[in-house]
């Protein structure tokens, strides 16, 4: 169906009469000012100025003058989409739903309506842990949503068998399959990559009604095929499932079983994937000496972080208490914190509640997190510890600028801290992290 924007005269550029429009948006009242209907099209009574403002697409679109007919067709949108859009055009609001998801991701991104895909997005990443993580990643790479690619990815790491013998995981696009056979990260055998892009090119063989022939599945593959790493393959397998079908060359399948014997550049990466959690972990401390003070409660600990290689962050490192408990002589001491990481523009991306324990005095604590996060290169993170609720230690003459195993950390002071930590000094004293 196409939508058809016709702008009124009686409705031109009048606040009294946008606001009422508003009003009947808002409510879903439906009448004749919204909806005239024609022998064969509903148009919609817009205002040019006001799509004009909310769309680049429609700036453009209304550049000119009008067609003689005062209308503008918008093409592949229906009534009930056009419908939502226009009342976050008028009202600021959006609201989206699992049905209308696709349809207003569509139209967001045909009309650049910059908050209506945010919102779809924000619900996508609500959403990306329960829903399929599958359908998730087509629909990130499909819309070009970058944040949204990037969990759904690390949620399919995490569940890699899981995911690729998903029934799914069949239809998806070769983009997608390459964005996920790149991963380093894979929880699952090279052995399952392989059966997986054998299946996946079985089924597109299938849909596009050709015959099953290793010319045709190699041709399907392409460069798909140098990202699974065949020397990390059962051999068993290889011989009995891909062998036969003759999809590989005699020369790679030579370079496949000799790669372990050779220092010869190899056709196919023979080291194995290793998921995040089986990962070395890294302890970077940036404090000179030890000092300690008593602390109130409620308080926020917070630095600005930022790394010149991507990491996964694992952990933080806080100091033990200090003394004895009050009220006891225990030298043991636990507190209830929160971890939050923040990105540039102050969203939360990450946040955990940490039970923070202390029993061996002016020592560091590792604190780790339960799903470790990336932290991209040459970005800006401020992260916060809310909440140790005892006397502490604390670190002195801490370095700005911290280098471990490569990475190199650089701290900033945050405004959003309330106690005295800083770039010199305080509570927090590292990260733990992998590569």
């Amino acid at each position: 169906m196409e939508t058809v924007i016709s702008d009124s005269t009686d409705w031109r550029d009048d606040k009294s009469n946008r606001e009422c429009l508003s009003y009947m948006l808002k409510h879903e009242i439906m009448c004749d000012v919204i909806f005239l209907v024609g022998s064969e099209k509903k148009a919609i009574p817009a205002h040019k100025v006001i799509l004009a403002s909310r769309s680049p697409v429609f700036y453009t679109m209304f550049e000119g003058s009008l067609p003689e007919k005062g209308e503008i067709a918008v093409p592949d949108i229906d009534e009930n989409t056009f419908r939502v859009l226009l009342q976050y055009i008028y009202c600021e609001e959006v609201k989206v739903t699992s049905e209308n998801m696709q349809d207003l991701l569509y139209a967001s991104d045909k009309y650049m309506l910059f908050k209506v895909k945010s919102e779809c997005e924000q619900r996508l990443k609500e959403t990306v842990n329960t829903s399929d993580p599958l359908k998730t990643l087509q629909t990130a790479m499909e819309f070009n949503m970058e944040e949204l690619k990037s969990e759904s990815i690390r949620y399919i790491e995490k569940h890699a068998e899981k995911c690729l013998y998903s029934e799914l995981a069949l239809k998806l696009s070769i983009e997608c399959v390459e964005e996920i056979l790149k991963s380093e990260y894979l929880s699952c055998t090279e052995t399952d990559v392989c059966q997986f892009i054998l299946e996946w090119a079985l089924h597109q063989c299938t849909i596009s009604e050709k015959e099953i022939t290793g010319e045709n599945l190699r041709s399907i593959l392409n460069d798909l095929l140098f990202l699974v790493r065949f020397p990390l393959v059962e051999k068993e397998y290889f011989v009995k499932n891909f062998m036969p079908l003759n999809i590989l060359k005699e020369e790679e399948i030579i370079s496949m079983f000799t790669a372990p014997f050779t220092d010869k550049k190899q056709l196919f990466k023979p080291i194995a994937r290793v998921p995040v959690s089986d990962r070395t972990s890294y302890r970077l401390v940036r404090h000179r000496s030890v000092g300690n003070s008593r602390r109130n409660t409620d308080q926020i600990d917070a630095l600005g972080i930022r790394t010149d290689k991507p990491i996964w962050m694992k952990g933080i490192i806080v100091y033990d208490g200090y003394g004895t408990q009050p009220g006891t002589t225990s030298m043991s001491f636990a507190s209830n914190s929160n971890i939050l990481l923040l990105n540039s523009a102050g969203e939360k991306c990450f946040e955990m509640k940490a039970s923070i324990y202390s029993s061996v005095p002016s020592e560091t604590y590792d604190v780790k997190i339960a799903s470790p996060f990336l932290l991209k290169a040459n970005t800006s993170y401020t992260l916060l510890v809310k909440n140790i609720n005892f006397t502490s230690y604390f670190g002195k003459d801490c370095k700005t600028t911290c280098t471990s195993n490569g990475v190199t950390v650089t701290y900033r002071n945050s405004a959003m801290c309330t106690t005295d930590t800083s770039t010199s000094k305080g509570q927090i004293a590292g990260l733990l992290f992998s590569i």
